[in-house]
């Protein structure tokens, strides 16, 4: 979906060298899975994972007058120290979000609608609801069927 405001590039770091395939498929230009492959600044960070250690990768990784975005959820309660110096001389701004707006809400829908955005890729496995222990193990990691990447596990009501 960032592509769609053009980016010079994407760069996104993950946990597991296994999904490497999905974040092609994403339009990701460089995947890294540890936080010492990390060689630039970035003027726009999204933090999805909410681990204390993403978000104080967001803060190291950003370039003067960064927007970091926070959209993972910690535990509650979590706490990290910040040097504030470090927000103020480098003038990083923090949005934080854990809702939407009717509009951007609309704005997703037509996005989706129209065809111009196509999250199917990260569906990766499907379950019957029967079959609720193999979906587990899936999102363990120990449920290797096929050769797919694990993306999102969905379990189904239906006889599928």
């Amino acid at each position: 979906m960032i592509r769609l405001y053009e980016p010079a590039s994407v760069s996104l770091l993950g946990l597991r060298q296994e999904q490497s395939e999905l974040v092609k498929i994403a339009g990701v230009d460089h995947f890294y899975t540890s936080e010492e492959q990390l060689t630039e600044k970035y003027d726009l960070i999204i933090e999805g994972a909410g681990a204390l250690t993403a978000v104080a990768a967001a803060l190291s990784h950003s370039r003067r007058g960064a927007h970091i975005l926070l959209l993972g959820y910690p535990d509650h309660g979590a706490k990290l120290p910040i040097v504030i110096d470090d927000l103020i001389n480098n003038d990083l701004t923090i949005h934080a979000s854990f809702s939407y707006t009717q509009k951007s809400w609309a704005e997703i829908v037509e996005l989706l609608n129209s065809g111009k955005i196509d999250l199917s890729f990260i569906a990766t496995h499907k379950f019957p609801l029967i079959e609720w222990e193999s979906a587990l193990a899936t999102i363990r990691g120990g449920n290797h069927k096929t050769n797919v990447p694990r993306g999102k596990v969905f379990l189904t009501l239906g006889v599928d």
